[in-house]
């Protein structure tokens, strides 16, 4: 009896870091800064990474582990996070809701 409940958890444990891995589709789409709404950008699908787009260009991001975007340049990195509950992308303090 005991080893069915080791392995009820064992097997529920799983289950659930299997379900909240992100794919990062919650990413995808338009963004537009809630203080200032000419502050834009976009994510897109590439194969299986994805794009940062703004008025001016293209670049690619990564997914991490942790559910996080992120944009490596020479000098620092900027981590893009998801906060599920409100539908929106905090990027270094700055909240960003999805346009249409």
């Amino acid at each position: 009896m005991e080893m069915k409940k080791i392995n009820f958890v064992v097997l529920f444990c799983v289950m659930v870091l299997a379900c909240s891995a992100s794919n990062g589709s919650e990413f995808i789409g338009k963004w537009q800064n809630i203080q200032n709404s000419n502050d834009t950008f976009e994510f897109i699908k590439n194969g299986k990474s994805f794009l940062l787009v703004t008025k001016s260009r293209k670049v690619p991001v990564t997914l991490q582990p942790d559910g996080t975007l992120v944009l490596t340049g020479r000098n620092e990195s900027v981590v893009f996070s998801h906060v599920k509950k409100s539908d929106t992308i905090i990027i270094r303090g700055q909240e960003y809701k999805r346009s249409t």
